[in-house]
Formats: structure tokens, C-alpha cells, sequence
């Protein structure tokens, strides 16, 4: 049978329990043989000069730790040891300000 691969993210606000707790589950079925990446990135808001050309670069996910490494998204997508820095698809435009998040794989 055809393996099916499929995540799934559950967030719930402190509005929405009784304890008024805010809880994230995350199911990962690894990408079939791989290892996860499971760790849940902070990402930094960030704000540019407005006068920059600056443009964000745009990935492609891979299965597997680590899903990216980048030095542009924050310290915990920095290389480590000798990860090398994965290549971009392409760039678009930056904003002049981004508002931190996390990511998750």
C-alpha cells in the first residue's frame, strides 16, 4: 500500500480550557524513515531598514533534522558543527518588520 505522511498541530488559547491554560500538541510521523526535527524554533520579530533591498529567502523544507539551516531566522537555525547553510529556492521581497513566531516542522 501507498505509505500516506501527514502532521498534525493543535493549539488551544487559555480562553478556550477551564483551567485557562494554553496547550500545543504536535503529531509527526518523521517523514517516513527519517529522524524528525522536532524542536519548536522561536523565531525573532525583526525589523529592517526601510531604505534595504533586503529580500527574504524562501526554502524548501526537508524531511529530517535539521529542516533548515539558515543564518537569517535566529540562533536556533544557525549551523552547527559542519551543517552547511541550505540553499534558498529563490527570494522575495522583505518587509520592513516581521513579528516573531514559532515554527515547528
Amino acid at each position: 500500500f501507498d505509505c500516506v505522511e501527514g502532521c498534525t498541530v493543535i493549539a488551544v488559547g487559555k480562553s478556550a480550557t477551564s483551567e485557562g491554560c494554553t496547550y500545543v500538541a504536535h503529531t509527526d510521523d518523521a517523514g517516513g524513515d527519517s529522524t524528525a526535527d522536532i524542536r519548536l524554533v522561536r523565531v525573532p520579530a525583526k525589523t529592517y531598514n526601510s531604505s534595504s533591498s533586503h529580500r527574504r529567502p524562501v526554502y524548501s523544507f526537508k524531511s529530517g533534522y535539521p529542516r533548515i539551516v539558515s543564518r537569517d531566522r535566529g540562533p536556533d537555525y544557525q549551523p552547527v558543527g559542519e551543517q552547511r547553510v541550505t540553499k534558498p529556492l529563490g527570494y522575495i521581497p522583505q518587509v520592513n518588520h516581521t513579528y516573531g513566531y514559532f515554527d515547528n516542522d
